[in-house]
């Protein structure tokens, strides 16, 4: 087993996007790792984690509980293993001692998937009117 602590955790603050989806930011991974890291943002970074599990949906950090209070986004990679890049949103930090906190995320789907997928072209079949007076654009159909 590789005992390599290169693991990296990212903790960024003033992050608006939110779990519902209502605010997103179609930024590559790269991107994020850069506004997460931005002087208006970073609160903290640390390199010297173990493999980091995802599923978990908690992670211990060394870092002290005000810290981590002021961070509300969460940046995870296990580069020995991967490059690939995890985003979170903190739900709740939880105190566990005078240098070690409990981080409750919930990954942010959007963010860490978004350079995965392929958009497909799209079209509009029916489009609303502004003026839809009763009839005014009916068409036959064939469904009687």
């Amino acid at each position: 087993m590789n005992n390599t602590r290169n693991s990296v955790v990212i903790l960024a603050k003033n992050i608006n996007m939110d779990k519902e989806y209502q605010n997103i930011i179609d930024y590559t991974e790269s991107e994020i790792i850069d506004l997460c890291t931005s002087q208006d943002h970073l609160v903290a970074r640390q390199n010297n984690y173990s493999f980091l599990k995802v599923g978990d949906n908690r992670i211990s950090v060394g870092l002290d509980y005000n810290t981590c209070l002021s961070a509300n986004y969460l940046c995870m990679q296990n580069p020995h293993y991967n490059n690939k890049w995890f985003f979170a949103f903190i739900d709740r930090v939880e105190y566990s001692s005078e240098k070690s906190t409990i981080i409750h995320y919930t990954i942010d789907e959007i963010s860490t998937w978004w350079s995965y997928w392929t958009r497909k072209v799209c079209f509009v079949e029916r489009e609303h009117v502004n003026d839809d007076t009763v009839g005014l654009h009916t068409i036959p159909e064939g469904l009687e």
